[in-house]
């Protein structure tokens, strides 16, 4: 299904097709919306996935506006498309809210331990789960340090495990979202003060490179990160 608004030469949704694929996971649908304007002399180009921003295919469309929109005044493009996996996978109704209530568990256990195997030993018996620990042990603090300085970054990560080096978009990892949404309820509805952040965010890795960026002369609204790396166990698998 694709909806679109606009007067442009083509559809947007044609100049991303090939790449969306790769952004794809084991969600039964996915609701992709495309936003393109120009703004007096600035180019606006946005794509998201199930409401999450997709950098890569966003910097598309931003071309697009620089290449095909008129260089004065103001006008934009909407395109609205739902995919639907066929046959439908067997996800877990709640699945996506079990898994923001775990995290927001595993912020006040990661927040508290001292190290992380007692993290990954506390979080285990929570949920049962070896990958999902994994998941919440190693991906919650990287996106708490995101979340509450706003930092820009690529749609990518890579997983290392064994002799395998993975480059997955995010997106493609089921849970990865889920953590995102319980990082930022956790945020929104605990609202913790500069130490309380900092007990998580010093589980960061990101946050050394950010602070020796910002060390070198860096402006945090400027910064780039590149894809972070995560070595994962052999019992690791991206679903």
């Amino acid at each position: 299904l694709c909806i679109g608004s606009g007067g442009g030469k083509k559809h947007m949704w044609e100049l991303i097709s090939e790449q969306v694929p790769e952004y794809l996971g084991d969600k039964n649908a996915y609701w992709i919306k495309i936003y393109a304007a120009r703004t007096g002399h600035e180019d606006v180009g946005e794509v998201t996935l199930n409401n999450k921003l997709c950098r890569g295919l966003s910097q598309v469309i931003s071309d697009y506006v620089r290449d095909e929109f008129g260089k004065e005044g103001f006008s934009s493009e909407k395109e609205f498309i739902l995919l639907l996996k066929d046959p439908p996978s067997p996800v877990t109704p709640g699945e996506a809210v079990r898994v923001a209530e775990l995290t927001l568990k595993a912020i006040d256990i990661i927040k508290g331990a001292e190290n992380i195997d007692e993290s990954a030993e506390r979080i285990y018996a929570l949920c049962g789960d070896r990958s999902l620990t994994w998941e919440l042990c190693m991906f919650t603090p990287e996106i708490y340090v995101s979340a509450v300085l706003g930092i820009n970054e690529p749609d990518d990560i890579i997983i290392e495990r064994g002799s395998e080096r993975i480059a997955v978009k995010k997106s493609v990892i089921s849970s990865y979202g889920y953590i995102e949404n319980g990082v930022f309820a956790y945020l929104n509805t605990r609202r913790p003060d500069g130490d309380s952040n900092l007990k998580i965010m010093c589980r960061s890795a990101k946050l050394n490179a950010v602070h020796s960026a910002i060390t070198d002369g860096a402006k945090l609204d400027e910064l780039e990160l590149l894809p972070m790396s995560f070595t994962a166990p052999g019992y690791y698998k991206i679903s």
